[in-house]
């Protein structure tokens, strides 16, 4: 079987349908970094049923389906399928009749996977199945990736195993094994709960068994009584049916007395109605009148009201008259003063412009006085400035030559500064200088240092890599024994499941009872359980407990009776059973008996029984003439001595009741499958359950920290190793810091020369610079003196500037003064202006207040007259109003003696229809007396016959004339105790399964099913215990063989691809084939024996190589796909690595997946990935042998 082609649409890049045809040899895959090549592979493994989105690098599945580019959308679903070429027949047994066996997987986008095999579709686990043993599958050895080569290396002893675990073919029997495991334990739990079925299903038809027979008791009880029962309830129904017909005639009687005295108080409460609407008719027109008087009352006090109103206003008017006279007669006066000022203030102002004129001319004289002298002061002021510029230009001059002397003493200092510099950096350099000679021989010393630690941390973690495996080997223990308690734990977990299953179910329960339960879990409506579930004892009395109740324990406890009746009404109504009630709250006075003596009497039973609080006045009922005893015997001869009414009850179940009879037999013998104690077994359960998960959870724990202990240790042994291989490259560091120094030295010679060079040249150029400074103060005399002429003149002109400037001053301030005066005067005048504007304006003010208040007067003289004409008016209609309120008076006085008559008529009236209704309430109440009678028979008679038809389905008047006696024959009493006492009898027999023989047949049925499977559940372990124990055998002989050929053949690899060296693999746990690990000991050219964890990278690339090469050569798979195993090795490595894979091309069907040249050369069909269109890959293809062939041919026709 090889592989014959890769078909991929929609898977990663590849978003075009691409198809890969793989001849046999060597097929190669290329192309640049990004552009898809390792996407092959995951393509392969991925239809081989890879699950793992991150094996697949990526962070979801549907992360394999294209995700679109610029240019392409997003696709909907991916699809690949692989096609293996048979015709060699090695694929497995199913399908190596097909020359071809194509396997496909299809994702989409919405998460839905479909697998398919040869086009058909199948599941996951079949793909997984036909590829086990192959040696092909997402975790075989015919895929290695770069970084598998790492994880060989670096794997756990037991995870290694893995690799041989598929050469030798028992990676298909392991996975049946776990099967077959998984398949145990749920047989083993169906068992264990099957057996609980079984069981509580002999109890329930041991409990029908009794059940049948009561059944027969209740049946011949039932038929007489329902003979009795229907003779007294016939002749009872007739007695009162004829009693019901007497009182019917006296009712009718009744009611035509009631409908005569109705009929009189009709007649005189019509009367009665009527007088009252003639009073009403009274009391309206007295209201009325009322109401009419009270409107001219109010007409009356308006008009007195509006009278004052209208005096009190002409009063007013002629107050405000004599004030507006007055204030008219002060404003003239007013008028005049404001004349008179204004004719002053007219003569101040003529006199104040006079003197305006004269100042005006006196400040223009002076304003022309300071503008001469101001313009003489400009001249001098030119004068000196043009003297101060060339004094300034003087001192520049100065200034620029002492600039360019600082500027020089600056350079010279320098320059002495540099010389400082260069002096010390001669001397830190010959410091360098001196340090580097030291340093390099201290780093020659510290190499052999460094080098011999490195080789003291390999021995330090090759030690504790020992310690590692023995703690390994500790944890392995430690898993076999948690897994050990948890198997026990699931055994409790089951077995506690099943019987909580039964008691929910509540099997062993009859319909009836189940039925109400079933509805109290939904609505309670007063159901509160079982007696099973009020009553509680330990092991050693259940059966005695559970013996002494029977059948009561099924007995339902309500909150009431009412509760109860409604339970009852509904089990009947929906034909669902029977079920007995026991109404909580029960008063119940026990009769107090005396405790027996003896031996073998162990006391009250009620005693030995816990009940829920609330109850105990049931278990009272229930228990409380209960002696618990040891034997029946004991139990037979205290009944005989006591006779008390007593019953007794054996430890073992057996019972002697009050009357002396014997209950007991083999179906009491198993106590702890009844009713009773059913919940007992489901608490211990539960506590074995909390015991177990405690020790699971211990385990769980002491497993942890060993796991944590072995991840500390694996953390200290990878850092140990990481520090080793830290030490090697620091001591090539130091190797390479020491020709650093050295070079560093020869720098520091070559610095001490430059510096030395540029000390000489510096020395030069101070003497300059000193010529220069000794030139330019020699200017800076010649410029001083220069200046001192110059500030001498500036001086002078700014005295006489000085004489000039005080003149000027002294008459700038006589003209200020005039100025000042001017401006009072002018502020005078404007005074003046001010207060005769104001006056003014007072006269016209005072002028418009005289003509309001004239007109105001005028105004109240109108209003006036107006007033006393309303005023006239008004007492014209007061004397009307008063006029009429006198008449309206005298007539509501005479309709109220009208209104007080007909009040005392209606009071009569009244009095007299009371007498009536009197006489007619008391008809009424007969009548009513008759019906209640009447109601009461009718109600005794609906209950009889509802009561025959719900017990016996006839209709009562009916059979009245078959079932009635003649009552002088039948005491209907005595036979009406009769009824009771079978009553009794029956309710003595206690509840009754009427349906316990066809439950019973069906328990029978249901018990021989469950024993069939019992039988083949049992069978179907045995097969699979002896299975495991096959597949265990073949799976060590194998495992030994496959580890032995494939050990041999890695010797013999390992020596070629180093060319020289040794190297083995070694089993952790010989005497454990199952389960051991695989160790890797190496020792490439050169060196001892040790882990693998301490070679090299490219060292243990080859050692993997090694190892997957041998296990080729023993199990060859279909095909090898190498993904850039070949990275890490050099030119030399490669080269050995090429030539094992050409010795191999006649073992599989070799696919590489390279950058290496070399590599490439050995493929005979060559493959390129490229990205022509972004994003999306595509396959170019070339033979390289019909290539070669082409050349030659051509090369052949050239010559």
């Amino acid at each position: 079987m090889r592989l014959k082609s890769l078909e991929l649409i929609g898977f990663k890049s590849f978003v075009d349908r691409t198809v890969i045809h793989f001849e046999e040899g060597v097929t190669g895959i290329v192309g640049p970094n990004g552009c898809g090549k390792s996407n092959v592979v995951d393509a392969i493994r991925w239809v081989m049923g890879e699950m793992s989105a991150k094996h697949l690098r990526g962070s979801d599945m549907q992360d394999v389906i294209f995700n679109g580019s610029e240019t392409r959308q997003a696709m909907g679903m991916s699809q690949v399928y692989l096609t293996f070429d048979n015709s060699d027949g090695r694929a497995p047994a199913d399908f190596s009749k097909y020359n071809e066996i194509q396997v496909g997987r299809r994702l989409y986008r919405s998460g839905e996977s479909e697998y398919f095999i040869n086009k058909t579709p199948c599941r996951l686990k079949d793909i997984i199945d036909l590829f086990l043993g192959t040696g092909v599958g997402t975790k075989a050895y015919s895929v290695v990736e770069q970084g598998m080569i790492g994880s060989i290396i670096t794997a756990k002893p037991e995870d290694r195993r893995f690799f041989l675990e598929e050469a030798a073919g028992i990676s298909k029997f392991k996975s049946r094994k776990e099967a077959a495991l998984r398949k145990m334990e749920a047989t083993r739990s169906n068992l264990a709960r099957l057996n609980d079925i079984v069981a509580e299903l002999q109890r329930q038809m041991n409990s029908l068994g009794r059940q049948v027979k009561k059944a027969e008791r209740f049946q011949k009880l039932s038929e007489e009584l329902r003979g009795r029962e229907l003779a007294v309830a016939a002749t009872r129904h007739r007695k009162l049916r004829v009693t019901f017909e007497q009182l019917e005639a006296e009712h009718a009687k009744l009611q035509e007395i009631e409908a005569g005295s109705n009929a009189e108080l009709a007649v005189h409460e019509t009367r009665l109605e009527e007088h009252k609407l003639a009073i009403a008719s009274l009391e309206r027109e007295v209201s009325q009148s009322q109401e009419e008087l009270y409107a001219v009352q109010n007409s009356i006090k308006l008009h007195e009201a509006s009278i004052n109103h209208a005096e009190k206003e002409k009063q007013a008017i002629a107050d405000r008259r004599v004030i507006a006279t007055k204030e008219c007669e002060e404003l003239k006066v007013r008028v005049s003063t404001f004349l008179e000022r204004i004719e002053t203030m007219n003569q101040e102002k003529l006199t104040a412009d006079i003197e305006l004129a004269s100042a005006s001319e006196l400040v223009q004289g002076k304003e022309a006085n300071v503008a001469a002298l101001k313009e003489a002061r400009l001249e001098k002021v030119g004068a000196c400035e043009e003297k101060r510029k060339d004094c300034y230009g003087v001192a520049n001059t100065i200034s620029q030559v002492e600039a360019k002397i600082e500027g020089l003493a600056y350079r010279e200092q320098d320059i002495a500064r540099r010389q400082e510099r260069h002096q010390e950096a001669i001397t830190r350099c010959e410091a360098q200088k001196i340090a580097i000679e030291k340093d390099l021989e201290e780093r020659g010393a510290n190499i052999a240092t460094v080098k011999q630690f490195s080789l003291s941390m390999g021995q330090e973690a090759e030690s504790l890599h020992s310690t590692l495996e023995l703690q390994q080997e500790n944890l392995s223990k430690s898993d076999e024994t948690l897994a050990e308690r948890r198997a026990r734990l699931q055994d409790r977990v089951s077995r506690h499941q099943s019987l909580a299953e039964i008691h929910k179910n509540l099997e062993g329960y009859r319909d009836g009872v189940r039925a109400v339960l079933k509805r109290a879990e939904k609505e309670s409506r007063g159901v509160m359980g079982t007696i099973a579930d009020f009553i509680d004892t330990t092991p050693e009395y259940a059966r005695a407990v559970s013996a002494a109740l029977g059948d009561r324990l099924q007995h339902v406890v309500v909150a009431s009776h009412e509760a109860g009746m409604e339970a009852l009404e509904y089990l009947k109504t929906n034909a669902l059973g029977r079920s007995s009630f026991i109404p909580m709250g029960l008063p119940h006075v026990a009769q107090q008996h005396a405790i027996p003596k003896g031996d073998g009497i162990l006391g009250r039973l009620l005693d030995h029984v816990k009940l829920d609080e609330g109850s105990e006045d049931m278990g009272q009922y229930l228990l409380g003439d209960c002696i618990l005893v040891t034997d029946l015997s004991t139990a037979l001869r205290t009944w005989k001595e006591e006779q008390s009414g007593l019953t007794y009850v054996t430890l073992n179940g057996d019972v002697i009741d009050a009357f002396g009879c014997l209950t007991g037999g083999a179906d009491t013998a198993d106590a702890s499958h009844r009713l009773i104690a059913q919940k007992k077994r489901i608490k211990e359960l539960e506590d074995e359950i909390a015991k177990f998960r405690q020790e699971v959870a211990t385990a769980t724990a002491d497993v942890t920290g060993k796991r944590e202990r072995i991840r500390t240790m694996e953390v200290s042994l990878k850092e140990l190793t990481s520090k080793a291989h830290s030490e090697e490259l620091k001591a090539v560091n130091l190797d390479r810091d020491l020709e650093k120094k050295r070079a560093e030295l020869q720098r520091v010679k070559e610095e001490i020369e430059r510096v030395t060079r540029e000390q000489g040249e510096s020395s030069q150029e101070t003497a300059n610079v000193a010529q220069d400074i000794k030139t330019l103060r020699q200017k800076i005399v010649e410029h001083v003196h220069e200046k001192a002429v110059l500030e001498e003149k500036v001086r002078e002109l700014e005295k006489l500037l000085s004489t000039h400037d005080e003149h000027l001053s002294s008459v700038e301030k006589n003209l200020l003064e005039f100025k000042v005066a001017l401006a009072q005067v002018k502020e005078r005048q404007a005074g003046i202006e001010r207060e005769a504007s104001q006056l003014l304006q007072l006269k016209v003010e005072a002028e418009l207040g005289i003509n309001r208040r004239t007109t105001d007067i005028e105004k109240g003289e109108t209003n006036l007259l107006a007033l006393n004409e309303e005023s006239a008016r008004l007492r014209q209609e007061l004397d009307v109003a008063v006029t009429r309120a006198m008449r309206l008076t005298e007539s509501l006085t005479g309709l109220r003696e009208n209104y007080d008559k007909g009040q005392r008529d209606l009071r009569e009236q009244e009095l007299s229809i009371r007498e009536v209704r009197k006489r007619h309430d008391e008809a009424r109440e007969k009548v009513h007396a008759v019906a209640l009678r009447l109601t009461e028979d009718r109600g005794r008679l609906q209950h009889l016959i509802e009561n025959i038809r719900e017990r016996y389905h006839l209709e009562l008047p009916q059979i009245e004339q078959e079932y009635a006696r003649d009552e002088a024959e039948f005491d209907l009493e005595n036979e009406s105790q009769a009824v009771e006492v079978l009553k009794e009898k029956i309710d003595g027999v206690g509840p009754v399964n009427v349906d316990a023989v066809k439950e019973f047949d069906e328990l029978q049925e249901r018990y021989d099913f469950l024993a069939r499977q019992h039988t083949d559940l049992s069978q179907s372990l045995d097969g699979l215990e002896k299975a495991i124990t096959k597949i265990n055998r073949t799976s060590r002989k194998r495992f030994r063989e496959t580890f032995d050929a494939v050990n041999s053949q890695f010797q013999e690899l390992f020596p070629k691809l180093f060319r020289g060296g040794r190297a083995k693999l070694v089993l952790t746990d010989e005497e454990n084939l199952l389960e051991t690990g695989v160790e890797i000991i190496a020792s490439p050219p050169g060196k001892k024996l040790q882990s693998i964890t301490l070679l090299s990278g490219g060292e243990k690339a080859l050692t993997a190589i090694a190892l997957i090469f041998s296990i080729f050569l023993i199990k060859p798979s279909p095909f090898c796909l190498l993904d850039e195993v070949d990275a890490p090795l050099d030119d030399a490595n490669v080269d050995r690595f090429n030539d094992m894979i050409r010795s191999m091309i006649g073992h599989s069907q070799f696919i590489l997946i390279t950058h290496n040249k070399r590599t490439m050369e050995l493929a005979d069909v060559l493959y390129g990935v490229t990205m022509e269109e972004a994003g999306a890959s595509k396959m170019v293809s070339v033979r390289l042998n019909q290539a070669q062939e082409m050349v030659g041919e051509t090369q052949t026709a050239v010559a």
